[in-house]
């Protein structure tokens, strides 16, 4: 049995990170996959994988969630279709990952993801992304005036972020502004309490007395 890259994983060979029913989405729409292909291979009926395809394809209307698809769309182009006649099985993920792919790890992303979160949380944050930039920066604003940005990332991790439902749109125009969820602010904790259980040694190896 051939081992899995660390990189990628899911029934298309997409990053560890992504949100299953997104997989499902992807490996329907860009590789041909059968809706009971998935279902099977999730242990799950038909009708709720083409509920979820259905509820990704409205979620495209967001900037970041249709951003971050098209980027994963690029990545599962070009592979043979998950089902076809003589095996209706999801296709798993190639050894090697594609450069594209590699890009955004789940360290990463978690990394990144805690602290930009951590600034949405304040008041009046928001992260601001426009279709001519190549990250998005957090600002303030306060009484309809915009302050300085605190910080800014890379548009990977931002629509990674949008694509988990950590952030999601506020309005339409140039400048697109995304604000913290509940599932961004549950996010958020997870992620501190994984960093504190780090930082104390408790995801290592318990050391034995002497």
């Amino acid at each position: 049995m051939t081992q899995r890259s660390a990189v990628i994983d899911g029934p298309v060979g997409v990053p560890a990170w992504v949100p299953k029913p997104a997989w499902h989405y992807l490996a329907h729409t860009e590789t041909g996959a059968p809706i009971r292909a998935l279902a099977r291979d999730a242990g799950c009926h038909a009708s709720t994988i083409l509920r979820q395809i259905r509820r990704f394809e409205a979620r495209r209307d967001d900037y970041l969630v249709d951003e971050a698809l098209r980027r994963l769309g690029r990545q599962v182009l070009g592979r043979k279709p998950a089902g076809s006649h003589e095996a209706e099985t999801v296709m798993m993920p190639s050894e090697t990952p594609t450069s594209e792919t590699a890009t955004l790890t789940e360290e990463k992303l978690k990394a990144e993801a805690l602290r930009i979160l951590k600034h949405l949380c304040d008041p009046g944050a928001v992260l601001a992304v426009a279709a001519d930039m190549d990250k998005a920066a957090v600002i303030k604003e306060t009484a309809g005036r915009t302050q300085a940005r605190s910080s800014v990332v890379e548009r990977e991790v931002a629509e990674a972020m949008a694509l988990k439902n950590w952030i999601a749109c506020d309005g339409e125009g140039r400048v697109v502004r995304y604000r913290i969820t509940t599932g961004g602010r549950n996010a958020l904790n997870r992620l501190m309490a994984e960093a504190e259980n780090h930082a104390f040694g408790f995801a290592e190896a318990p050391t034995p007395f002497a």
